[in-house]
Order: structure tokens, then C-alpha cells, then sequence
């Protein structure tokens, strides 16, 4: 039977041990960290003093930061982007002197709602199947209705503890003035760590292992 759907993955994957064990990646994991690195929203970034204008969907990643951070050689990090160009799954341009990837259908499979980050929206998706399913959804009382967790002090120092590469008070304020000017978003615990979760952390040195060889497709072109 074919799979269908697709899973929703909480950023809270790419802090987890796991994650950043000390390795050269595959190339599934190459793809689904460019997915992560990805903005899921129009912004202007700064890199080496310039301006750079990034739309949902895309990130500034040049050949030598992404074969730092996944471990690989230049050569290889060359011929998967190539492989990755050739079955349109992104498109690459130029701008400032940067080399822009585009991630093609990211906004059909990536959304912005806000979510309570201690359930990851298990609850709202099971009322979800279960009117899909003809059921009556669950209701709760409005004493027990669940509301967005206020951000503190020492949730802000929980952060930063937890994401030690970023300095959690200067994003903070970067992610009030975006909701400034954004009206009708709320500055909830969920949309700050999905904030955080977009800075990746500093990348890795490690040596490439062994020589390459194969395509994205473990050696087989696609039909």
C-alpha cells in the first residue's frame, strides 16, 4: 500500500541527542535540514553587512557552510544540490552575492499556526480526525479551555539554557518588534521556540568521511 499524508514533526527533534550526534549526514538527512533551515516566513537578513530578502521557503547557505555543517566534501555538497536542481525539488539563484535556495512546495506542506508546544497540537488533531471520522469533537468548559502559557523570566532563562548558541533576550526582542508588526499574531511560547528552532546552530568540523559516491537516489537515477 502506498504511504499518504504526511507527519507533522515538532522543531523539538533537532535539539534532541539523536539529532546532533557528531556524524557525516545522509543525504535524507541533508534535505530534511535544509527543510528546518528553511524561513517559513518573508524576512531580511544580514550576512557579512549586506541585506538579503529571503521569501517562505528559501535559505542562504553557500557550498562550504553546508559541507562544513553536514560533514561532506565541497564536491559532494555540489552534486547533490545539482541532483536536488535536476528533479525540481529546489531552484537556486543569486542576490547580493549570495547563493538563494528554493525549496520547492514548501509552503503546501509547511504552515505558521501557533500551537501549544507542550502537546504539539496532538489534542487539536485528534478533534481534527474525529470530526473527519463523523464524531462529535470534544469540548471542554471554558475553566479548563487550554490558553497560551505566558512567557517569563525564567521560561526565557529555561530557553537559554536550552539553546545555548543564541542569545535568547536579543531574539526575543527581535521576535517582538516582528509581531509589532504583524497584527494579529500573538507572541506565544510555541511561536518563540518555532523562532529559535530557525537559528541553526554554530556548524559542525568534522572530516569528511570516504569517498562519494551515488546520487540523491542511493545510485539510481529516477524514472
Amino acid at each position: 500500500m502506498p504511504e499518504a499524508g504526511y507527519i507533522t514533526l515538532s522543531r523539538k527533534f533537532f535539539t534532541h541527542f539523536l539529532w546532533n550526534e557528531d556524524r557525516e549526514f545522509s543525504r535524507a538527512e541533508a534535505w530534511l535540514d535544509m527543510i528546518r533551515m528553511a524561513t517559513f516566513r518573508d524576512e531580511t537578513v544580514l550576512i557579512q553587512g549586506r541585506s538579503l530578502s529571503l521569501h517562505v521557503g528559501e535559505l542562504a547557505a553557500s557550498v562550504r557552510y553546508l559541507n562544513e555543517r553536514w560533514g561532506w566534501s565541497k564536491s559532494k555538497v555540489e552534486r547533490f544540490l545539482h541532483t536536488l536542481e535536476k528533479n525540481r525539488m529546489i531552484e537556486t539563484r543569486t542576490e547580493t552575492g549570495h547563493t538563494v535556495i528554493s525549496l520547492s512546495n514548501y509552503a503546501r506542506y509547511n504552515t505558521t499556526r501557533d500551537i501549544d508546544e507542550d502537546n504539539d497540537g496532538t489534542e487539536a488533531g485528534q478533534r481534527r480526525d474525529e470530526s473527519k471520522n463523523g464524531k462529535h469533537p470534544r469540548t471542554q468548559s471554558s475553566a479548563t479551555s487550554r490558553k497560551a502559557l505566558p512567557i517569563t523570566d525564567d521560561w526565557l532563562q529555561e530557553m537559554a539554557n536550552r539553546y545555548p548558541y543564541i542569545n535568547v533576550p536579543n531574539e526575543f526582542t527581535k521576535a517582538q518588534s516582528w509581531i509589532e508588526a504583524h497584527p494579529g499574531r500573538t507572541l506565544g511560547r510555541a511561536f518563540f521556540v518555532n523562532w529559535l528552532n530557525k537559528i541553526p546552530p554554530p556548524p559542525k568540523t568534522t572530516k569528511p568521511a570516504g569517498n562519494d559516491t551515488g546520487d540523491f537516489w542511493g545510485g539510481q537515477s529516477p524514472s
